[in-house]
């Protein structure tokens, strides 16, 4: 167990000490007066930014009377990141002390007390999410991002330690993967966190493909998708931004389904789907290298049968499938 420096506050004439300790458990006798979550969604996490403040911060806040830990986990992810979760995993906690400047100043809770921090895996995103007021925004962000976001915040660097810890024991559970191609019946609660597309060049009849600035591989146009953000609108966006594409008419061949479980294989802990597009492009605009900052150095046409020389994941039992479904379409 590896303590950090306190983080030293003052707020309406209290002076307030947070200490973040790394367990695994809950400590006996210390109240739990609120909690933060981490929710991981594909080995990144999801943040909020708050709106008194407009900090980016861990989604979370008090336990309501007659709730537990895991309700309040529940209920605050659901408030504040538009998220379900499940498996809470306790990583540790903030011990937090308070001494008033004056006896007139009253505490609101016990001190010392603590704030627990859990790891939660993201089951999928609730429809129709409305904000609420303390909240004006939320990213997927990568662990190696956070820094980012949080480092000029008050309190910045206890978090950072607190999200690096996450990132620790988020690898030590030895995740295992495995990948299905779905066509049909697709559940749409699932998170899509990735989407690509076969674009085909409707005079040439060759399909695109892209190469990133500083990298030896080609891909296929796409990206990440917004925690929220409709699939197909991902796609035309990611399609703007790599390829400077329009698409016309985007047709979903299916979905590449990677479910997570624990090394033993007894318990799953996550879902997310990768959608494929495809597209026909009727006019090839000339190709400008890293515009507006976007890491794409090389846009090219090829033949479709070279497609798997160049994009290594078609080899791959999931990429042959896919294969047979463009040939249904081109």
């Amino acid at each position: 167990m590896l303590n950090h420096k306190p983080y030293l506050y003052s707020k309406s004439g209290i002076e307030y000490s947070s200490l973040f300790i790394e367990a695994l458990s809950i400590p006996e006798k210390l109240p739990i007066t609120a909690v933060l979550s981490i929710p991981i969604l594909n080995n990144k996490t999801i943040l909020v930014k708050q709106s008194d403040t407009h900090f980016w911060d861990i989604p979370g806040g008090h336990i309501e009377e007659g709730e537990n830990w895991k309700q309040a986990v529940d209920r605050e992810l659901e408030e504040e990141a538009g998220i379900t979760a499940k498996h809470h995993k306790i990583i540790g906690y903030f011990e937090i002390t308070a001494k008033p400047s004056s006896p007139d100043i009253k505490l609101t809770y016990p001190s010392p007390s603590i704030i627990l921090v859990t790891q939660s895996f993201v089951q999928k995103y609730i429809p129709n999410w409305k904000k609420p007021g303390d909240i004006i925004d939320r990213a997927i962000v990568s662990f190696k991002e956070v820094a980012n976001y949080i480092g000029e915040r008050e309190g910045g660097e206890q978090l950072a330690h607190v999200l690096s810890y996450a990132k620790r024991e988020l690898d030590s559970i030895g995740i295992v993967y495995q990948f299905s191609f779905v066509t049909q019946d697709i559940d749409f609660d699932i998170p899509v966190t990735q989407v690509y597309g076969f674009c085909k060049d409707a005079s040439s009849g060759e399909f695109c493909i892209v190469r990133e600035t500083g990298q030896s591989h080609y891909s296929l146009p796409g990206g990440g998708c917004n925690i929220g953000e409709p699939p197909e609108l991902a796609f035309r966006r990611e399609l703007i931004e790599e390829t400077l594409f329009k698409a016309g008419t985007v047709t979903l061949v299916g979905a590449t389904q990677v479910d997570m479980y624990t090394p033993d294989k007894i318990t799953h802990l996550q879902s997310i789907f990768q959608f494929r597009y495809y597209t026909e492009i009727k006019a090839v605009v000339p190709f400008i290298p890293n515009k507006d900052g976007f890491e794409v150095e090389e846009r090219v046409f090829i033949p479709f049968s070279d497609l798997m020389e160049k994009v290594d994941w078609l080899k791959t039992e999931v990429g042959q499938l896919v294969i047979k479904e463009i040939h249904k379409l081109k």
